[in-house]
């Protein structure tokens, strides 16, 4: 009995972690992002600027557009938006990695669980196979939803990572001292 409560109560922690960082991916989401990039056909900084105003100053891309607009020189522009992305793009890859590591837990613990059942139960006969096997099958079922849940979790931060990125191609088209996005002075695009 206790092999498949144990198996349950590991899945259920790995379910629960996947959650709650598919949460917080999310949450990150930046409606003003994606708003931003939808309504700019020609980008100026002034225009920019405007956009920006009308969002909140908690969001990612009100920050990035800011940071890159308001700097003297365009490598302190670079060096704002790198700040800003290396952060966001960190969080949101976090966001997939931990849903893939909670399905391996949840996957190995039922199997370590698995076998150490079928270890003790072969003496006792076939009968006493019966919860080992439960206890895998639910490490499965376990690991499965991780997996989704880490699906769900890297489609939203794709979403996000394309919205950024584009913000950051406009932004870098605007600010004084180039022609675009100087991509080999920084990274300026995440993941």
């Amino acid at each position: 009995m206790w092999y498949a409560a144990s198996a349950a109560l590991a899945g259920a922690a790995c379910i629960y972690a996947s959650v709650i960082r598919l949460q917080r991916v999310r949450r990150l989401r930046d409606h003003a992002a994606e708003k931003l990039y939808a309504s700019v056909n020609r980008p100026s900084r002034e225009r920019l600027l405007a956009l920006v105003a009308t969002h909140s100053t908690d969001s990612v891309t009100v920050k990035l557009v800011r940071g890159a607009l308001e700097a003297k020189t365009r490598d302190h522009a670079v060096a704002e938006l790198n700040e800003v992305l290396t952060e966001v793009g960190g969080e949101l890859d976090r966001g997939a990695q931990v849903p893939k590591s909670a399905a391996r837990i949840a996957l190995a613990s039922s199997a370590v669980l698995a076998v150490v059942g079928i270890a003790q139960g072969l003496p006792r006969g076939a009968g006493s196979l019966v919860e080992p096997m439960v206890a895998l099958g639910i490490g499965i079922a376990g690991a499965l939803t991780c997996a989704q849940l880490g699906r769900s979790s890297e489609r939203a931060s794709r979403r996000q990572k394309d919205a950024i990125n584009g913000i950051v191609r406009m932004t870098m088209n605007v600010v004084p001292g180039g022609d675009g996005p100087e991509l080999a002075r920084g990274r300026l695009t995440i993941g």
